[in-house]
């Protein structure tokens, strides 16, 4: 089975990002991978647009503050979350679960902000967050 064809934008600044959705109607995230590629061998995912953003460093950073806090980027892989030392030293629950999900190749992939959205029951990833009280 082939995968239908899509045109493929790659950015390095957020504000790059929306021009490219609203220039070509409908797009879909790359970030978004696997269920995406999923979905277009299913042929239920009509996008011909693929919209990637890990070329953006912001959105790929855990940063923790006394004042606001443990930060996730939407980038940021569960494998990052179990190797990042601030999660590891306060939230040790969370980086355990994060090694938990999957295998390491999965790890390396799957986003803790991706697996919430794709709001799956049996999310790993929630449990642990619920605990944080997270917003």
């Amino acid at each position: 089975m082939r995968i239908p064809k899509f045109e493929y934008f790659h950015h390095h600044r957020l504000r790059r990002v929306v021009p490219s959705f609203t220039k070509t109607g409908r797009g879909k995230d790359l970030s978004w991978r696997n269920r995406s590629l999923r979905q277009n061998e299913e042929k239920t995912d009509s996008s011909k647009v693929v919209i990637s953003l890990n070329g953006i460093q912001k959105l790929n950073r855990i940063e923790w503050n006394d004042k606001e806090g443990l930060k996730i980027g939407p980038l940021v892989t569960h494998e990052a979350l179990v190797n990042h030392p601030i999660v590891k030293e306060k939230f040790d629950f969370l980086s355990e679960a994060c090694f938990k999900i999957g295998t390491r190749q999965v790890r390396n992939m799957g986003t803790l902000v991706g697996n919430l959205c794709n709001a799956s029951p049996s999310s790993d990833a929630s449990a642990p967050l619920l605990v944080l009280e997270q917003r």
